[in-house]
């Protein structure tokens, strides 16, 4: 039976308020790991956390958190305090293999590392590509600090999320690859498919330049000149008090407060609920990998309308399950809402299609299989050059 250490950073402590991203997806590939034969540690480094403890996430699934340090920058925890105790937890699992589940300045925390145990990392976000659309002088720099140290500690085994990362990387010395997208749970999956559409959009996301909340609300109010008025559920909260007082005057001065509402983050079973309202997700987004929410809103039948960047191609096929917009193009978006406000025909079409391409692409028993097959090939090729 393969023993497993995954190492990340911030999971949080309450399994059950996970807000998405890479600890969604991890979550889900645990639950999808909680009935196959294998054994699972995962260690966390969080900054919150006073004394170690262990959770049983399931009866082969463990779940350590430790504290991550004092020192001022995550980079310096990393390398000099992190990457001790992870050598103790290599000591005392004993793990085949070690599947990082976050890169960039994490993978500092593999220098002290045994070097004859194998590790692999799954590429969830292209420090790089954000750096580019980053407009604060701050995350920019860390971004593209946080590329240099991806090229420095870059593995030789790699789980990419899509074709788009294992393109960007094709330059790269790598032994062994596979694409493997972010694991589902069943609870998208068990949700209510819509029989009519009443123009519910939702936007699920932290509402920052990058994620372009503004874009959305700019081709609302072209819509609504073309008395075409959709309500708006925003899941998500700002960290950008400039960007968050940009979107409250744009509402303001075009009298939108009756179509848009703001919920923060909630809890999943109200996330679900939110979901299930919604007739179209709608991704406006400047950069990203393989969004979680629009896999998370594909199993639940939604249709999608994304800007085509990163990988969003390889999961909203065009005129199939959604459509797809050039980024950053106000009139571009416009035009898809205008083409499904009140079409209830289409986004029914849409609704199906997305939930039977969920339903092979992301279901957590499929990715679980497949990432374990993916460990059986390190595995098997690592003792072939030991031998030689």
């Amino acid at each position: 039976m393969i023993k497993v250490l995954i190492p990340i950073n911030e999971f949080p402590t309450d399994i059950n308020n996970i807000r998405g991203g890479v600890h969604a997806a991890l979550k889900n590939l645990l639950i999808g790991f909680s009935n196959k034969e294998i054994i699972v540690r995962v260690i966390s480094f969080n900054k919150e956390i006073k004394q170690n403890t262990i959770k049983k996430f399931a009866d082969n699934i463990e779940i350590h958190y430790t504290f991550e340090g004092a020192l001022p920058f995550h980079s310096l925890n990393y390398f000099f305090i992190d990457s001790f105790k992870l050598k103790k937890h290599v000591k005392a699992f004993k793990p085949d293999i070690i599947h990082f589940e976050a890169g960039d300045a994490f993978l500092l925390s593999q220098l002290l590392i045994n070097k004859k145990i194998p590790y692999l990392l799954t590429i969830h976000g292209i420090a790089i590509a954000e750096g580019k659309v980053e407009r604060s002088l701050h995350k920019k720099l860390s971004s593209y600090f946080n590329g240099f140290l991806d090229k420095l500690l870059f593995p030789k085994n790699i789980i990419h999320l899509s074709n788009y990362s294992k393109k960007i990387y094709a330059n790269k010395k790598i032994d062994n690859q596979v694409i493997i997208p972010n694991a589902l749970s069943e609870h998208f999956y068990n949700l209510q498919l819509k029989s009519t559409t009443e123009n519910k959009l939702i936007f699920i996301g932290v509402l920052n330049d990058n994620k372009n909340l503004l874009l959305l609300l700019e081709a609302m109010k072209m819509l609504n000149k073309k008395n075409m008025h959709f309500h708006l559920d925003v899941l998500g909260d700002f960290k950008d008090l400039n960007y968050k007082t940009t979107i409250e005057d744009f509402i303001s001065q075009n009298q939108l407060q009756d179509q848009v509402y703001f919920h923060g983050w909630v809890k999943q079973s109200d996330t679900l609920k939110l979901i299930e309202a919604a007739d179209i997700l709608v991704l406006a987004s400047k950069q990203e990998s393989l969004p979680m929410v629009i896999a998370e809103s594909m199993a639940a039948g939604k249709a999608i309308v994304a800007s085509n960047i990163g990988g969003v191609s390889e999961m909203v096929q065009q005129n199939v399950n959604g459509f797809l917009f050039e980024p950053n193009k106000v009139s571009a978006l416009s035009d898809c809402l205008e083409k499904l406000y009140n079409n209830n025909n289409t986004i029914q079409q849409f609704s199906v299609a997305s939930n039977k391409i969920a339903s092979t692409m992301f279901h957590c028993n499929e990715i679980a299989k497949q990432t374990i097959s993916f460990y059986q090939k390190i595995l098997s090729n690592n003792n072939f050059k030991q031998i030689l």
